[in-house]
């Protein structure tokens, strides 16, 4: 049979240490993964092949060429990440992330720097700035820089539960009072799993042309997506997502089956998914 999908390998302590991408039984991606001592990813070497370079995924052979970008991660002594540096071979340039924490390991700020390859030193240019609440919940997140057309302060807002119900972004344009460009609200099971997904301003939502305002989701036992509805403002259906499981013993499935439709009346069976699953 064909491969059309991901295969992926791990190490002793569960980590992902390769992951390969195939398209009709062609290898089109392929990441290996590093790790320190505490599990903390430290490496990702990314080969990309595409579906018509011929690459001979047994013999490797010329395998140095497609290598496509090198991610290395840096954490300080309490295991924040301090700087991600992205090496990308294709388009010759280095790209930093850095960044900043308070006292509570929550993230302060987020900056980058860019160079070719050959450079050594960039100068930082800060980005982002966050804000959190006493439970160290993320309530504001700002940006540092100039983004066009337009700046935006975004703000979060939680349940009992820690669950976001609410988030709000404004968009601030010099010299004017900041606008509200979009309000969302949520809701969630007992299990903390979403459920409801509501656009009350904003008309960011599409899918194709068709906007819609509403998501409705539903879970089996397993907690499990079997529905997703996506509603317009009168609550008409534009879309409408079914899935089926078959679970083996352990309760992890093993075979789903996706049906896509505009309503009901109009559900058809979009793709089949299995997974072979390996028990130690």
């Amino acid at each position: 049979n064909d491969i059309d999908g991901e295969i992926y390998e791990y190490d002793e302590h569960w980590n992902v240490v390769l992951e390969k991408m195939y398209m009709k039984n062609t290898l089109i991606k392929e990441i290996l993964s590093e790790y320190n001592e505490k599990n903390r990813l430290t490496k990702n070497i990314e080969y990309l092949y595409g579906g018509f370079s011929g690459y001979n995924e047994k013999t490797q052979e010329g395998k140095e060429k497609y290598l496509y970008q090198v991610d290395e991660f840096k954490y300080d002594k309490i295991d924040n990440l301090l700087i991600k540096t992205s090496k990308n071979f294709r388009k010759n340039f280095t790209e930093k992330r850095i960044y900043k924490y308070d006292a509570n390991k929550n993230k302060i700020e987020e900056g980058q720097c860019f160079t070719s390859n050959d450079e050594k030193d960039c100068n930082y240019k800060p980005l982002f700035g966050f804000e959190y609440n006493s439970q160290n919940k993320l309530i504001k997140e700002f940006q540092l820089a100039k983004f066009s057309p337009h700046n935006t302060d975004q703000y979060y807002l939680y349940d009992t539960n820690g669950n976001e119900i609410e988030s709000k972004g404004y968009y601030i344009y010099p010299g004017k009072e900041p606008i509200l460009g979009y309000h969302f609200k949520y809701e969630y099971n007992e299990f903390g799993k979403k459920t409801k997904d509501v656009e009350v301003v904003g008309s960011s939502r599409s899918l194709g042309r068709e906007k819609y305002k509403t998501e409705i989701i539903k879970y089996d036992n397993y907690q499990n997506v079997v529905l997703e509805e996506y509603l317009t403002e009168t609550g008409s259906p534009i879309k409408i997502i079914v899935k089926n499981y078959e679970y083996d013993q352990a309760g992890n499935w093993i075979h789903q089956e996706i049906k896509e439709g505009k309503n009901y009346n109009d559900l058809k069976l979009s793709e089949i998914l299995t997974r072979k699953i390996q028990y130690y």
